[in-house]
C-alpha cells in the first residue's frame, strides 16, 4: 500500500461512499440423516441449511426437510403367508416387512428431542389361546412381544407425529431468507469501491422477521400442537480473500458522517486488491446462523438453520500523489 498525500482526501473518499440495500439471497438446510434404526450408534449431527437460488431475492428460500409424508398401510396383511387383520387399534398398523403391528411409542426419549424421526413399537401377538390380560379386540388374548425401533419417516399406516417430528414439520414450513446485505462501500452504486487498508463495514440491513427474526409460528402437525421461534444468532462473512469474519450481531450500519473509522461490531480490512478476481471483484457470502427453539407436548428442543446471501466488492490500491510546494 502506498501512502496518500492528503488524509483529508481519503476521509472524504470514504465518507462519500453511498449505501443502499442489496437483494437478499436465500439459501438453505438438515442434510442427510446418518442415523439408521439406532440413532445412538453414530454421531448424529442434524445441522440444517436452507438452499435457494442466487439472485432469487427475498422470499426465495425454502424450508428444512421435515419427516416424510404419511403413507397408507398395506391393503393385504400377511403373517408368514397367512392373512391377518391390518390394524389392531386405531393407532397401529401391520407391517409386512417387520411382521408385527407398528405404532408410535408414547414414550419418546426426552434427551434426544431433536432427532428428526421418532421411536416406534413393534408388537407381535402370540399364544392367542392363552387366557391372560394381553387382549386384542381382534386377535383375542395372548402374549405380546414388543420391540422398539427408530425411523425418520412414519411407517406406513401411522398418522401421528412425535413432538420432534411435529417440530420438524413446522420448521420445514418456515419461509426464512438470507439477510439484506449492508456494505460500505455499496456495490449496488456504480463506481462504488474501496481500497486496500480502508475499513469495510458489514451489517444486516432492514431486518425483518423473515430475514433476521424473531420469526414465530404455532400450528398443529400430525395431531401435535407445536410452537417454534427462530432468530439469527450470528452471521459468518466469507470475504472472498480467504478470510472469514464472524459477527455476533447484525452489525452496525454505516453513514457518511462516520468517515474513515472501523466498524465497532462487524468489519474487515483487505490486504490485497481484487484485480485478480473474476470480474475484478471479491465475492462475499453472508451465512446467517439461525437458532430455532420449539416446544410441543411437554418437550422442547433447539434446531440450527442457515440462510445465505451474496454480494461482491471491488478493492483497489491507493496511489501516492506528489504535491508541489
Amino acid at each position: 500500500m502506498r501512502f496518500v498525500a492528503s488524509l483529508g482526501a481519503l476521509i472524504a473518499l470514504v465518507a462519500g461512499l453511498l449505501i443502499a440495500p442489496l437483494p437478499a439471497i436465500a439459501a438453505v438446510g438438515p442434510g442427510g440423516n446418518p442415523c439408521a434404526e439406532n440413532p445412538f450408534s453414530v454421531n448424529c449431527d442434524f445441522e440444517v441449511e436452507i438452499p435457494g437460488t442466487p439472485g432469487s431475492g427475498p422470499g426465495g428460500g425454502g424450508g428444512v426437510d421435515g419427516p416424510g409424508p404419511f403413507t397408507p398401510g398395506p391393503v393385504q396383511c400377511l403373517k408368514a403367508g397367512v392373512e391377518v387383520s391390518c390394524s389392531v387399534t386405531a393407532a397401529d398398523w401391520w407391517s409386512n416387512s417387520r411382521q408385527c403391528y407398528v405404532s408410535l411409542d408414547p414414550d419418546q426419549d426426552p434427551q434426544t428431542p431433536m432427532l428428526p424421526g421418532a421411536w416406534y413399537l413393534c408388537k407381535v401377538y402370540t399364544d392367542l389361546s392363552d387366557e391372560n390380560d394381553n387382549c386384542s379386540p381382534i386377535l383375542g388374548c395372548g402374549s405380546v412381544d414388543t420391540t422398539r425401533f427408530y425411523s425418520v419417516d412414519p411407517p406406513p399406516g401411522i398418522i401421528a407425529y412425535s413432538p420432534a417430528q411435529a417440530a420438524q414439520e413446522l420448521i420445514a414450513s418456515f419461509e426464512l431468507t438470507g439477510i439484506e446485505v449492508g456494505l460500505a462501500p455499496n456495490p449496488n452504486v456504480p463506481g462504488s469501491r474501496t481500497y486496500v487498508g480502508v475499513p469495510i463495514w458489514m451489517w444486516a440491513s432492514n431486518p425483518t422477521e423473515t430475514n433476521f427474526g424473531p420469526y414465530e409460528r404455532t400450528e398443529t402437525r400430525g395431531g401435535v400442537s407445536v410452537t417454534a421461534s427462530a432468530s439469527v444468532s450470528s452471521v459468518l462473512w466469507n470475504m472472498g480473500d480467504g478470510t472469514t469474519v464472524t459477527c455476533a450481531s447484525g452489525g452496525t450500519p454505516y453513514n457518511a458522517n462516520l468517515g474513515f473509522t472501523t466498524s465497532p461490531t462487524c468489519g474487515h480490512l483487505y490486504a490485497q486488491t481484487s484485480a485478480g478476481q473474476p470480474g475484478g471483484r471479491y465475492p462475499i457470502t453472508a451465512t446467517s446462523q439461525w437458532t430455532v427453539t420449539w416446544n410441543a407436548a411437554g418437550q422442547t428442543g433447539t434446531q440450527n438453520v442457515t440462510t445465505v446471501s451474496e454480494s461482491t466488492i471491488e478493492v483497489r490500491e491507493l496511489q501516492s500523489v506528489n504535491v508541489g510546494n
